[in-house]
């Protein structure tokens, strides 16, 4: 498989570097992602192929603590309930 040219400069060839050799990660420092690399990742999830180049996906910043918070418990709890689904309703 060979490498994908980077397409706005050394910064954008060092994140998908990083992309391929991504890593799970259980902690974070709390930081924040400046804008410029948030750009960059974002566009990059929009140059993503796709099935028939429909591009189903959409992003959404969240960067309160109190955004995040929600956004964690939407994701986690139907997890911790058993509710949560997989394709064809069957569950996890």
């Amino acid at each position: 498989m060979s490498a994908i040219p980077p397409a706005g400069g050394r910064n954008e060839g060092l994140l998908r570097k990083a992309i391929r050799e991504r890593r799970f990660t259980m902690t974070f420092d709390g930081s924040p992602v400046p804008n410029e690399v948030l750009t960059a990742i974002l566009n990059a999830g929009n140059e993503a192929l796709s099935a028939s180049n429909l591009q189903p996906w959409r992003f959404l910043v969240v960067s309160s603590t109190e955004g995040k918070r929600v956004l964690r418990e939407a994701a986690i709890d139907p997890y911790l309930t058993g509710t949560t689904t997989r394709c064809g309703g069957m569950p996890l």
